[in-house]
């Protein structure tokens, strides 16, 4: 048996990417980095030979110590969807790879780069600036430019996704509008049938658009024990991507909307991949607005906007405090028209602090973490039919889908009931 035929494909995949740090092999392969040292430590099992990979200080890369494997030919690894990536043998004709200098990404967060500044401050040419940009992208990073008004030289920058704004409406006129938030594909307490239940009354209604307020996943490794709470064919990021593209309802005609939850996000945390991004690259019908936070705009003229937030923290002490502090401080001017609030699986509506507001439920039942930390889920989603007249709201017609099951409290609240709860 050949050296080719004694590894699996993953492991050929790996070595096609040498030489190459731990961190570009698990940015390419979309994995984790430890991941990336269990291949390796099992290449050199497979082969019986611990010089077969091995690791070069100098570099900080991963390279082929066997000579007999660089004769080998591999899989050829397949890019990520959307990549405009150029091949690894074009790049290397074109002066080799580039590591990404630590501190580059905090650089473009913070102030920005001109191709100049990052030539002087990382020591590099400028086609090798642009490379790193580019390969940046490939990671997973939105890059914008502004111009400088200096003969057309560009400033590089990543932009801070909270302040997204999304145009979706031309002001006056009719909107019909379905909201869920939390469905945590991948979970073994998952609501999948209820979701497509609730996906086949909006393709029965005329529905313009769902808006979805995060966690479109369950994610993986989000807590101590979050394995016992995952299903099979979703442990992973890589098969819970596929999991998430496979399952999630798709009905013609019909676009969600979505942005990241803390559980989506981990895998960015990790690796600097957006895990929602890497699904909207596969799935026509599912456009990603962002991380944690996304405004829609119906009325620019009149700023009438929705703000779909997914916020930090656990449960609030009272059902209707995460609404009134997520408000209080922040200035009339910054205050949406209508809040979406997702991550606290539960169902509320109230107008407070100026925002009519809502708590977008969940399609996850209580597991035994949520149950510790005393949580309780309420399942289902809203409709929301609402109508822009001279630049007002002048109707709003909120409409719960409730998919509890039990007859309990189910935690749906209006606004007296939260004055009477905070007072």
């Amino acid at each position: 048996m050949s050296i080719h035929d004694r590894l699996t494909k993953r492991q050929r995949e790996v070595l096609s990417l040498l030489p190459a740090s731990k961190e570009q092999i698990a940015q390419k392969l979309s994995v984790a980095q430890p991941t990336v040292e269990g291949h390796i430590g099992n290449i050199r099992r497979e082969l019986e030979d611990e010089e077969a990979v091995v690791f070069d200080r100098a570099t900080e890369e991963y390279i082929i110590g066997n000579p007999e494997l660089r004769n080998t030919e591999f899989n050829e690894v397949i890019s990520p969807p959307n990549s405009t990536s150029k091949s690894d043998n074009a790049k290397k004709q074109e002066g080799g790879d580039i590591e990404r200098p630590p501190g580059l990404i905090d650089q473009l967060k913070n102030e920005g780069l001109t191709y100049q500044e990052i030539t002087e401050e990382y020591d590099v040419t400028t086609r090798a600036a642009q490379r790193l940009l580019q390969k940046i992208r490939e990671e997973g990073f939105k890059i914008e430019f502004k111009e400088t008004g200096n003969n057309g030289q560009r400033i590089f920058y990543i932009p801070d996704e909270s302040g997204k704004r999304f145009k979706f409406g031309d002001g006056d006129g009719t909107y019909n509008i379905a909201v869920i938030s939390d469905t945590h594909l991948g979970s073994s307490e998952q609501k999948l049938e209820e979701l497509n239940d609730f996906y086949d009354r909006v393709a029965e209604r005329d529905v313009d658009f769902v808006l979805h307020c995060g966690d479109i996943s369950d994610g993986w490794k989000i807590y101590r024990g979050h394995i016992n709470e995952v299903i099979g064919e979703a442990s992973g990021w890589k098969r819970l991507r596929r999991y998430v593209i496979e399952n999630y309802p798709q009905r013609d005609g019909i676009e969600t909307f979505f942005i990241s939850g803390n559980h989506d996000h981990k895998l960015h945390k990790r690796s600097g991949l957006y895990f929602g991004e890497s699904i909207a690259n596969v799935r026509d019908d599912l456009h990603w607005l962002g991380d944690s936070q996304a405004t829609v705009v119906l009325d620019a003229e009149n700023d009438i906007d929705i703000e779909m937030i997914h916020p930090d923290g656990g449960q609030p002490y009272t059902v209707g405090y995460r609404l009134q502090t997520l408000y209080r401080e922040r200035g009339l001017d910054k205050r949406p028209t209508i809040a979406l609030v997702g991550h606290l699986h539960g169902s509320m509506y109230a107008k407070t602090e100026g925002v009519f507001g809502f708590y977008a439920g969940c399609w996850k039942g209580t597991t035994t973490y949520g149950k510790r930390k005393g949580h309780e889920a309420t399942i289902g989603g809203w409709f929301l039919n609402l109508e822009i007249e001279d630049g007002v709201i002048r109707r709003l017609n909120p409409e719960w889908i409730d998919y509890s099951d039990s007859e309990e409290e189910t935690g749906q609240f209006d606004i007296q009931d939260i004055e009477e709860m905070t007072e």
